[in-house]
């Protein structure tokens, strides 16, 4: 009979019969008993750290960050559980990659926590972006010069490397081209999502200084940029009407309004051109629809009112105007337009009492002091009215002294 080493080329065969790559239940090496991969099994024998292999951690990190990056601060506590219950994350895994405690131990979700937190805190700058590339070359002299890093060395902890074997290794590859290739679509995104905001507030801006032309040319690059977002269209549409550009104006809100239902000061200014294209019904109707989305409306209704009685429309102003009274009863000038209403109408007792409102409100307010003051001439109430007449003089000699000051100040 054959003994046992015959048979078997020499140090090739172990004692078992089994190839050497291969353990006593027939499976790989690079698997424990229980079919777990060694780099996340739940009792690792290898108490020593592997020759430090700084790109493959780098690569590691930058692999979980694409899978989880989105999560921002929540990562942490994650990363701390993964560690703690797998041994690794999925970087580490891919790569071959455990932390273990110098004893051959898993982390505990304590430890973990805490590692994270170095790693974070010393080895990513928070990533801040003017400290994340001082403290990752930093982390990577440590570990090219001592071995290990100042996170590791803390909490007493050892970094294995196992080989990846090919399959995990396309595997990697294919994760980071692919997140990779996410995160950049997402900053090319950003990065034109900043720009065509960035032409709408430069658009604003202009407005604000009256420089309609440029800013129109700013709203044009947003829109062609995103014609998505009501909020240009809004933007563009009112400086249309700025412009008395009445029927682009309307164009462009009535799209705004279609993309977006819920823009309040859309249907206020809809209304306002409504107004100046004396489609009067159409604005009452936007009035309405601003008021159910929060919006006041005091101002398009005095509009609107003011709008009918230029049309000679009286009473239905004198409706509008109770309806702008309503919506804000601080606003003097609908009491003063709501009073010349009453007055057209021959309504004087009730135009007195809305004039008389006005000036509680407002008792600088001049015009309302002069028109109470044909209404008391119409009453036959001559000293009311030449009262009146001397108010309203004294406040208008007092504007007039009060421009000049202002004006001779600002010329010194």
């Amino acid at each position: 009979m054959k003994n046992e080493s015959e048979g078997r080329a020499r140090g090739g065969w172990g004692d078992s019969g089994a190839d050497r790559g291969w353990n006593d239940s027939g499976k790989a090496r690079d698997w424990n008993d229980s079919g777990q991969a060694r780099g996340w099994n739940d009792n690792p024998t290898q108490t020593s750290a592997s020759r430090p292999r700084p790109w493959m951690r780098y690569w590691a990190r930058m692999i979980d960050l694409g899978l989880f990056g989105w999560l921002v601060i929540l990562y942490w506590p994650l990363e701390a559980f993964m560690l703690s219950v797998c041994g690794g994350t999925p970087g580490k895994w891919l790569l071959g990659i455990q932390v273990i405690h110098s004893n051959g131990q898993k982390l505990t979700f304590k430890d973990a926590w805490s590692r994270s937190f170095r790693v974070w805190w010393r080895g990513m700058g928070l990533c801040i972006p003017l400290c994340s590339p001082f403290t990752m070359f930093h982390g990577y002299r440590c570990l090219k010069t001592d071995g290990t890093t100042s996170w590791d060395r803390d909490g007493d902890l050892i970094v294995v490397h196992r080989s990846i074997g090919v399959l995990k290794g396309i595997c990697a590859v294919v994760v980071v081209c692919v997140t990779m290739t996410i995160h950049a679509g997402i900053g090319l995104h950003n990065l034109m999502e900043n720009a065509t905001v960035g032409y709408n507030n430069d658009g604003l801006e202009l407005t604000e200084k009256g420089k309609y032309d440029e800013a129109l040319k700013d709203f044009n690059k947003a829109i062609d940029q995103d014609s998505t977002r009501g909020l240009f269209y809004f933007n563009r549409g009112t400086l249309y009407y700025k412009m008395g550009k009445y029927t682009e104006a309307l164009a462009d809100l009535n799209k705004a309004i279609s993309l977006d239902t819920s823009i309040a000061n859309a249907y206020a200014n809809r209304a306002s051109t409504y107004i100046k294209l004396a489609k009067f019904d159409l604005a009452e109707k936007d009035i309405e629809a601003q008021q159910r989305l929060g919006g006041k409306g005091d101002i398009e209704l005095n509009d609107l009112g003011v709008a009918l009685l230029n049309a000679n429309k009286f009473e239905e102003g004198i409706k509008i105007l109770n309806q702008a009274c309503t919506a804000n009863p601080n606003r003097a000038m609908m009491y003063l337009n709501r009073g010349f209403a009453y007055s057209e109408l021959k309504k004087y007792k009730e135009a007195v009492s809305d004039l008389t409102k006005a000036i509680t409100i407002d008792p600088k307010f001049t015009d309302a002091y002069f028109n109470r003051a044909l209404i008391y001439r119409n009453l036959g109430q001559e000293d009311l009215a030449q009262k009146d007449i001397a108010k309203g003089k004294q406040l208008r000699a007092d504007e007039h002294k009060k421009a000049g000051s202002t004006g001779s100040s600002g010329t010194k």
